[in-house]
């Protein structure tokens, strides 16, 4: 009886001792694709209907991610110049989804992250997304 109280008053002492003012760190998702202030991803990749049209088309697509939550989806050839989309991202489910919403004409592009790396994040569009898609980022060259 007495050691079994005894064990008890352990585990207690433990358990209280190791949880006691401990705050956990908030993992951020978002880290790999801001980068602490804002990172430029080229978008190497668009498939649609099995055909690659970044492969196809003269102009270069972009995204800007920034640690707001904002990102901007920039379309660049010599016709538009330079045509901006501005939206909300959020990366979600511990890393595996990110959710990309166009405020203006209320679109949403919602995405199985398939793989991340600092060189490539490939994104597959889920039935959740009004654009059946998948890209594939990769950084932009520093200068």
């Amino acid at each position: 009886m007495r050691g079994s109280v005894l064990f008890i008053a352990i585990v207690s002492f433990i358990v209280v001792n190791c949880t006691t003012g401990v705050k956990l760190k908030e993992n951020d998702f978002n880290q790999l694709f801001h980068g602490g202030s804002s990172r430029l991803w080229m978008v190497s990749s668009i498939v649609y209907n099995g055909v690659d049209y970044a492969l196809k088309n003269k102009k270069k697509n972009f995204f800007t991610f920034d640690d707001t939550g904002m990102c901007y989806y920039q379309t660049y050839n010599t016709k538009t110049k330079n045509l901006i989309k501005s939206a909300n991202y959020k990366i979600i489910d511990f890393g595996k989804k990110m959710k990309i919403h166009f405020k203006k004409n209320n679109e949403i592009w919602d995405f199985d992250i398939k793989s991340k790396s600092i060189d490539k994040i490939e994104l597959i569009s889920n039935d959740k997304s009004d654009v059946q898609m998948s890209l594939t980022l990769i950084p932009f060259p520093e200068l």
